[in-house]
């Protein structure tokens, strides 16, 4: 039995009793719910010894399929996101599921464009704006890894030798801002001391503020 919304504590309680009697069949239920590309060949392989666990081995789909595409025959024109600003003067942004998949295909397209291939390392360093959404499903859309930078630190505390690894054995491929580096002093100190100079890819109409991806190849 699929789960696909739990409406009270009772239908959470059972769920969670055969999750627990029975964890393939109930995932196995439960990702029937999913577009696959290709379905899994063995719901689940687990050597608890070497700590190897693989679910739905032989399994592909693309995650963002289920997230946008498959939404979008009959929920096309219905809301996916609905974004308040912090500043009660500034107008909300409402987002439909056919308006976010068209941003997302479009920016996926802009990282390909760049050459972010599958497999690449992606940080995407933005505020909490619908484009973050749009950010990590463009990602997700291409098979490149992603991670979300906290936009709070400034370029200078940005020191990815800390957060990626070992910073020095990676080559940097891209940079994407919206706006001249011109205007970010800090940032511009950042990518032209710490990462070589960067190119810049417009991004209007997809963020009136900075959206900024951090590529590494793998």
């Amino acid at each position: 039995m699929a789960y696909n919304r739990i409406r009270s504590q009772k239908e959470y309680d059972e769920a969670y009793a055969l999750s627990v009697k029975d964890p393939e069949a109930f995932w196995a239920a439960q990702a029937e719910t999913f577009t696959w590309k290709k379905k899994w060949d063995k719901t689940l392989e687990w050597d608890f010894e070497k700590g190897d666990t693989q679910w739905f081995v032989g399994g592909k789909l693309n995650i963002t399929e289920n997230c946008l595409d498959r939404h979008l025959a009959e929920r096309g024109n219905k809301l996916a996101i609905i974004w308040e600003p912090n500043d009660p003067k500034e107008r909300p942004i409402r987002l439909t599921y056919r308006e976010l998949y068209d941003r997302v295909c479009r920016y996926a397209n802009v990282l390909k464009r760049n050459g972010v291939k599958k497999g690449d390392r992606v940080a995407v360093y933005t505020p909490m704006i619908p484009e973050l959404v749009v950010g990590v499903l463009a990602c997700a859309r291409i098979g490149a890894i992603h991670s979300v930078v906290f936009c709070g630190f400034s370029a200078n505390d940005l020191h990815l030798n800390q957060v990626f690894y070992n910073a020095s054995e990676l080559k940097k491929k891209c940079f994407f801002v919206n706006r001249p580096v011109a205007e970010r002093d800090d940032d511009a100190h950042l990518t032209q001391e710490q990462f070589g100079t960067p190119f810049y890819i417009g991004l209007a109409g997809l963020a009136e503020s900075v959206l900024s991806a951090l590529v590494f190849p793998t």
